[in-house]
């Protein structure tokens, strides 16, 4: 009988820490989120399966509710603390985060509209053409039946990991636009101060940030992309490409 016990105890420490490991992979995604949901199924089946197949007299029916409590608990947490962090680090990163979504004020009575990102991201393109074209196409979807009441413009910047990038006030901003279709191409031309520090730093990051405002507010009051908060806009994402510049050079 100790003997029995002393498996039935490893059995069940098994099952509990694939459980818990599944939690964590599946929630994470750390090394493989389809893994780690195989082992949380695999975790929950056998537990369940043995709690059906034991004798009444072993089985530990308020404990199994215990334990699956507990796992829903840890889940919910987990959870809720991987999305924190994960938005953290997107917002340093420039990657959307899965289910990202945005309040938007809508129309002159500031009448508040949540939108998803749509599935592919924020952005499905973007980059520079000679001699100083930046842009950026949106995935405007969201947007689209609110273009009227809403404005949407984009940030660029020579990324510069000295300077906390929302403080950074090196930053160039676009004209207005209003997305009427997707996905919304919206280009600006660089100042020559800006292709300078490019070249200056060559090979140089940009940073590409599009951004939605609402329809009242004054988009030449941005001069760092904290200011995009105080004018209750939202920054949809940060991204950064090198962008080509070529050096002119005097003859002799």
């Amino acid at each position: 009988m100790a003997g029995e016990s002393g498996i039935d105890t490893t059995i069940n420490n098994v099952v509990s820490a694939l459980a818990f490991i599944g939690i964590a992979l599946s929630l994470t995604g750390w090394l493989n989120k389809q893994l780690g949901v195989a082992f949380f199924a695999v975790g929950i089946i056998v537990l369940i399966y043995r709690a059906v197949t034991a004798e009444w007299t072993k089985r530990n029916i308020p404990g199994m509710f215990v334990f699956l409590g507990a796992i829903i608990a840890i889940s919910v947490i987990v959870g809720i603390s991987y999305k924190g962090v994960m938005n953290d680090l997107n917002k340093k990163n420039g990657v959307p985060a899965p289910g990202a979504s945005v309040d938007v004020l809508i129309g002159p009575n500031q009448h508040r509209t949540t939108v998803s990102m749509p599935r592919e991201g924020w952005t499905s393109e973007y980059g520079s053409r000679p001699p100083n074209i930046v842009y950026v196409r949106v995935n405007a979807e969201p947007f689209v039946p609110y273009a009227a009441h809403l404005q949407m413009i984009f940030a660029i910047k020579v990324q510069d990991n000295t300077i906390d990038e929302m403080q950074d006030s090196r930053i160039e901003i676009s004209n207005v636009f209003h997305p009427t279709h997707t996905p919304y191409l919206m280009e600006m031309t660089a100042s020559q101060e800006f292709m300078k520090r490019v070249l200056d730093s060559y090979p140089a990051m940009v940073t590409v940030s599009p951004i939605v405002l609402p329809e009242d507010a004054d988009a030449k009051a941005i001069h760092t992309l904290a200011d995009v908060g105080r004018l209750k806009g939202y920054v949809l994402v940060t991204q950064g490409f090198v962008m080509s510049v070529k050096k002119h050079t005097q003859g002799p």
